[in-house]
């Protein structure tokens, strides 16, 4: 998949700095709660908009106080 043909989406530094989490967490959130990764190269990962929007609606149905949090991460 060539960069220029995806969605709106984020590379993994982009994510971890806007919800202020290392990347083994983003990691760790893909292994363990579903949070979609998508390779567009042999080195290149992206969390499209889309995905990482039903990721958020997950947590929020599992752990509204912890998705608020990571709301409010996100914004500052």
């Amino acid at each position: 998949m060539n960069p220029e043909d995806l969605p709106p989406c984020s590379t993994v530094r982009e994510f971890q700095e806007r919800y202020g989490v290392c990347r083994a967490s983003v990691y760790n959130w893909a292994k363990r709660q579903g949070l979609k990764l998508t390779k567009i190269g042999p080195q290149a990962t992206r969390i499209l908009k889309e995905d990482e929007e039903e990721w958020l609606a997950r947590r929020r149905e599992a752990a509204p106080h912890r998705v608020s949090l990571l709301q409010r991460r996100a914004v500052a």
